[in-house]
């Protein structure tokens, strides 16, 4: 009888951690007991739960995939999930850990499962942690959006990146603040942020995206909401569950 396996899914894709868990119940080994959809989530699920086996997103808000492994008490087997094949995938041939290439076909999703079975007895090291840390920062960050296309009217001008302060969304739209001007532009934050490198920019807020660099504090109000201050006298709200990644973040500057 092969012995159970505990699973845990991080993707900030509902619909990738849908389709792992369609995967995931073909196989009646495998037990899932957690998800998360960041970086900040995955660290507290990671060191609550101890899994076997975890689905990793690489890229993703705060933390990406490699660096939760550097942030995580105990290292777990791993099966990165990638949507870019030229992303550093030199990494996997450490043969520490497996990786799937969205969208995967069941027999890919089989042969992963297969390989990390056969693996789990092996401890996955520091050591390999950080050689794989090594590999992902082949990442340039000119692969990262530089130029944002705003059109209206029948003209479309494109905003330097280096321009941005922060970007708040606003239904189906996203407002992008640039000095003593605003976009209004049609695009949900979720995909924007993606685009955005994560060293410059940090999701402070479900609905708040702002450049690490202009914020100067973080502070409680008299309703016990947290806001950073930038600056510039502006203040922007600030979630509890993201607040420890923003002074992981403010630590490191």
């Amino acid at each position: 009888m092969t012995d159970t396996i505990s699973v845990v899914i991080i993707d900030d894709e509902l619909d990738a951690r849908s389709l792992v868990k369609l995967h995931l119940d073909r196989h009646s080994h495998l037990k899932l007991i957690g998800e998360a959809e960041d970086g900040a989530k995955a660290l507290n699920l990671l060191n609550e739960l101890h899994p076997d086996l975890v689905f990793l997103d690489i890229q993703m808000p705060g933390y990406n995939g490699v660096e939760v492994l550097k942030r995580v008490v105990e290292i777990p087997h791993v099966i990165f999930i990638t949507a870019y094949d030229d992303f550093a995938v030199k990494a996997f041939e450490l043969n520490a850990v497996d990786y799937l290439l969205k969208p995967f076909t069941t027999q890919r999703f089989d042969q992963a499962i297969s390989r990390a079975a056969n693996r789990l007895a092996t401890p996955i090291t520091q050591e390999i942690v950080h050689q794989l840390i090594g590999q992902f920062k082949l990442k340039r960050e000119d692969t990262y959006l530089q130029r944002l296309p705003y059109k209206h009217r029948n003209i479309t001008e494109y905003i330097d990146t280096n321009q941005i302060l922060f970007i708040k969304s606003a239904d189906q739209y996203v407002e992008v603040y640039v000095e003593n001007q605003k976009y209004l532009i049609r695009q949900s934050l979720d995909a924007l942020e993606k685009q955005l490198s994560p060293e410059v920019f940090i999701r402070i807020h479900r609905s708040v995206v702002v450049r690490l660099s202009l914020i100067k504090a973080i502070q409680q109000d008299e309703f016990r909401h947290y806001q950073v201050i930038l600056y510039s006298g502006e203040t922007l709200p600030l979630s509890q569950v993201r607040k420890p990644l923003l002074i992981a973040k403010l630590k490191a500057e």
